[in-house]
């Protein structure tokens, strides 16, 4: 099985690597952009299920390019997605401590056109989701220089690392799509799918660190990971436990500005692609 793993692995980054190469030598391939986001340590709780369901069993994919919409089409897309006012989740068997999250977000262009998935979840979980986001596209403090930095439209791409318990994420050729009974969209609770109909199949990748990312949609040796990672635990749970996400206020231009006193709790940690880790379930290791 080691020698198993260590030959797949190699044949993978050798694979990525041919891929690479061949870009025209006049061309410069641009690394893409990677929003990641730790489903085990990043204490997000179920909105990572509902961006595993929305990537894959909806097939949203994983690439999006953030606009810097204006409240009013935020709101929209928000509609659009049954996140809109005195939504599903504001009722029982949810209510005051909950959050309708959707995927993809209302940050990005491509929610537009609706048909985005939506899941009721725990604020806290929404405020940690939130300031990953924030961070990612402002390019504050230690993200400086990262990201979006602050210039829109930015395309990115969307990855998943420690999400190996979530079925929807899970790498492996028959995505599980069944609905866990809490994955809505406008119209209602979405059906099953039909036993053929399977949702996107993605890949896991090795990170320059020794991270795994699982991605959606194919990555390339060299692309860009940002990791987010909390300094000081505690708190970071106490914030997001503590915080009551409100509308824009004045001198706020987008919603994120309202987890500015958070920032300072967080490190960004800056990965590069290096290699596909084999499908094999037991090699979970890059050797």
């Amino acid at each position: 099985m080691y020698v198993s793993a260590v030959l797949s692995t190699l044949a993978g980054v050798l694979a990525l690597q041919a891929s690479a190469s061949a870009v025209p030598n006049n061309v410069k391939r641009s690394p893409n952009l990677l929003m990641v986001f730790d489903c085990a340590n990043g204490g997000l709780g179920d909105v990572c299920n509902n961006m595993c369901y929305g990537a894959f069993c909806a097939k949203w994919g994983s690439s999006f390019t953030w606009d810097k919409p204006s409240k009013s089409v935020a709101r929209k897309r928000s509609t659009k997605a049954g996140c809109g006012s005195g939504n599903r989740c504001s009722k029982a068997p949810y209510g005051s401590k909950y959050q309708c999250d959707e995927y993809p977000f209302k940050s990005v262009q491509e929610s537009d056109k609706g048909g985005q998935v939506n899941r009721c979840v725990e604020s806290k979980y929404n405020n940690a989701q939130s300031q990953v986001v924030k961070n990612f596209y402002n390019s504050y403090a230690n993200f400086k220089g990262l990201g979006c930095d602050k210039k829109y439209p930015c395309t990115f791409r969307i990855s998943f690392s420690n999400s190996g318990n979530i079925p929807w994420c899970n790498a492996g050729p028959n995505p599980k799509c069944k609905n866990d009974g809490n994955e809505y969209n406008k119209d209602g609770k979405i059906p099953d799918p039909k036993k053929r109909d399977t949702g996107l199949v993605g890949k896991r990748y090795a990170l320059a660190s020794g991270e795994i990312i699982y991605s959606p949609e194919p990555l390339e040796i060299g692309d860009i990971a940002i990791r987010t990672a909390p300094i000081n635990g505690t708190l970071f749970e106490e914030y997001n436990s503590a915080h009551v996400k409100r509308d824009l206020i004045d001198g706020e231009e987008t919603e994120y500005d309202q987890y500015e006193y958070m920032m300072h709790n967080l490190k960004t940690i800056r990965d590069e692609v290096v290699g596909v880790v084999p499908d094999d379930d037991d090699a979970d290791e890059v050797y």
